[in-house]
């Protein structure tokens, strides 16, 4: 389980964030100021797609800084009491 560390986690969730805000400005994009229902349906579905490697990216990258700060504070513990 040596792959699966916090910085992978951190780096992996960087990585969706810039995945998803890229598929957001190029595919959906700034709104149409006054869209039929087709263009409008059309936005809000690339925008439905978009967010989701968005907010899987926030997820995981808070999930890694929390792991990472766990780890750090068992290690301390740990040290302390060694010592």
């Amino acid at each position: 389980m040596s792959f699966l560390r916090p910085r992978s986690l951190v780096f992996i969730g960087i990585a969706l964030y810039i995945l998803g805000l890229s598929y957001d400005v190029i595919f959906a994009g700034i709104p149409y100021q006054d869209p039929s229902a087709e263009l409008e349906a059309n936005w809000h579905a690339h925008k439905r797609i978009a967010n989701i490697p968005i907010v899987t990216g926030i997820v995981l990258f808070l999930g890694g800084c929390l792991w990472a700060a766990l780890a750090w504070m068992v290690r301390a513990v740990k040290r302390q009491r060694s010592s």
